[in-house]
């Protein structure tokens, strides 16, 4: 199988998961890929994609030999930290396009509509 290259103008998604052992798991994370654990033919253990792990299902996944598991990964936008930058960079926006008491000159509006709607670049 043959990787596309740079040249074609085909880029690789990156996953929206990473996968992680039971050591490093922690309540609340998600999974981004089914759990699916059989024993003698039998199914002993499914958790769907997007299932939130408790300690209790990390505890169940130790005792049924799991070794590591795909975790998703949350988009910036759920990420606090990058909801307060967002917050700050649309702040810094609108002062930057009002004067200190007047409103946003309504022939700079599109423009700062269009600026805060495209948020911060990443």
């Amino acid at each position: 199988m043959e990787l596309p290259n740079k040249e074609d103008g085909a880029e690789l998604a990156l996953p929206d998961y990473r996968w992680l052992t039971l050591e490093l798991l922690e309540p609340g994370m998600v999974l981004a890929r089914p759990v699916v654990v059989a024993a003698r033919g039998t199914l002993v253990m499914k958790l769907g994609k997007g299932c939130a792990l408790t300690p209790s299902l990390i505890s169940q996944m130790y005792a049924r030999g799991i070794e590591c598991v795909a975790i998703a990964i949350p988009p910036p936008e759920e990420d606090e930290t990058w909801q307060a930058r967002c917050a700050a960079h649309a702040q810094r926006l609108k002062l930057i396009f009002s004067d200190a008491q007047a409103p946003i000159h309504p022939d700079c509006q599109p423009l700062y509509d269009l600026l805060v709607s495209q948020g911060l670049p990443r």
